[in-house]
């Protein structure tokens, strides 16, 4: 698992904090990553296989568009993590149109996550 995030990388350190350097993370300020996966709506998750296939992905915060994209990457990965905690899910909310990239140093915290 990896994140993607839309940001230089002392945006990224702010926005990820710890996990930062707990994951691979890719800073990508210019969306090359979003343009490539067709992405109209932040946040997304991406699940790329490692032949740079794109298996799933699901765009806005819609929990269960979520939960299939996750449970599409867990069937494929043995010993994944098969089931999240749902107290702590955030309810649905409207996804962000996609954007030209942010004026360089400013604050852009739309996340991709992708996953190989």
């Amino acid at each position: 698992m990896a994140f993607t995030v839309t940001a230089d990388e002392r945006d990224v350190r702010r926005y990820l904090g710890p996990w930062a350097d707990q994951f691979l993370v890719f800073v990508d300020p210019k969306r090359t990553f979003v343009e490539a996966a067709e992405l109209e709506r932040l946040p997304a998750l991406v699940y790329v296989r490692q032949d740079l296939a794109i298996v799933g992905k699901a765009e806005g915060w819609e929990p269960s568009e979520w939960e299939h994209v996750g449970a599409s990457w867990a069937r494929s990965t043995p010993g994944a993590i098969r089931s999240c905690p749902r107290p702590a899910t955030p309810v649905p909310s409207a996804a962000l149109p996609r954007a030209e990239p942010p004026p360089a140093g400013s604050a852009d915290p739309a996340l991709v996550s992708a996953s190989t």
